[in-house]
This record gives C-alpha cells, sequence and structure tokens, in this order.
C-alpha cells in the first residue's frame, strides 16, 4: 500500500466552483451538469470561501422546504472548511479526513485553490484502504469512538 504518493498527483486540478451569491438551484443545476456532488465556493477574489454539497442543498434548503431559486450558496455552505497542501501525502490526507470526518478536501498553495482531493481519489490509487477500513469497523464496530480511533490508528500505522 503506497500512501506516499503526493496530493497534487491525484487531485482534481480545475474543481467546478460557484460564487457564494449564486441560488442553490443554480448550483445544482451546475452539479448535475458537470455530474459532480459537490462544489467549491470562492469569493469574487477567487479566494475559497466554503465548500456546498449535495447534503448541504438536502438538509438546509429541500427538505426545509426553503425555495432553492431564492437561497443564496453562501446561506448553505460549509464556510471554513479543511484544506491540504499539494505536496502532502495520501497518507496524511486520509488522516485529515479520518479525523474530521470530511471525503473532500480543497488542495490550496499559496492562499490559492489549486485543486480537490476526494476520498474517491484515494481509493483508486490505494484501493487496500477499502480492506483495511473494513477491518476497522469489524474490529471496532460501536465502540467509543476517541478509543477506536486511537487503535485503529496504532494498527494502520503497524501494517504500514
Amino acid at each position: 500500500m503506497n500512501l506516499d504518493i503526493r496530493v497534487d498527483s491525484i487531485m482534481t486540478r480545475k474543481p467546478v466552483t460557484i460564487g457564494p451569491d449564486a441560488t442553490v438551484h443554480d448550483a445544482a443545476v451546475l452539479m448535475r451538469d458537470c455530474d459532480v456532488s459537490s462544489l467549491i465556493v470562492l469569493d469574487e477574489d477567487g479566494i475559497l470561501a466554503g465548500l456546498v454539497s449535495e447534503w448541504d442543498i438536502v438538509k438546509k434548503t429541500t427538505s426545509s422546504l426553503r425555495d432553492p431559486a431564492v437561497v443564496k450558496v453562501f446561506e448553505i455552505m460549509t464556510p471554513n472548511v479543511l484544506t491540504i497542501s499539494p505536496e502532502s501525502t495520501v497518507e496524511e490526507t486520509l488522516r485529515v479526513m479520518g479525523r474530521s470526518d470530511v471525503h473532500r478536501l480543497p488542495v490550496v498553495k499559496d492562499g490559492r485553490l489549486v485543486g480537490l482531493v476526494t476520498f474517491k481519489d484515494v481509493i483508486k490509487v490505494s484501493p487496500q484502504i477499502i480492506d483495511l477500513m473494513k477491518e476497522w469497523h469489524y474490529a471496532f464496530g460501536n465502540k467509543d469512538l476517541d478509543d477506536a480511533e486511537e487503535r485503529a490508528e496504532t494498527q494502520f500505522l503497524n501494517s504500514a
């Protein structure tokens, strides 16, 4: 299992973006047309402002009976998202994703968005991760998550 691969070799270099003042309807149409499940939100200066996902749309708009044609992206996006650098490794990426329970990380260099790395990107280069996750789930089940995370990290380090 090669976890030393750099993020910049597996990331999407031109992720789909949207502005914070766009409507949720516009975001949903863009997701559909580009076949993506999330959009990076960039402000008018091209600086990362947040991330909006299909789940955000469902949870914060549609299921709340809010009109997607009126609600703005900035109202439902996740602001202050975690980021990772292009020089980071797959191992570092997995640690950040696992500890923070996220599946996508904007890749930022010198304050600018340069890409997006997703859990799917990681699986493509290290499919053994799926087997390891299954083992962790089987071994730790529904036990205390803090304890399980510590044991899983130990097991992960010992297996690398």
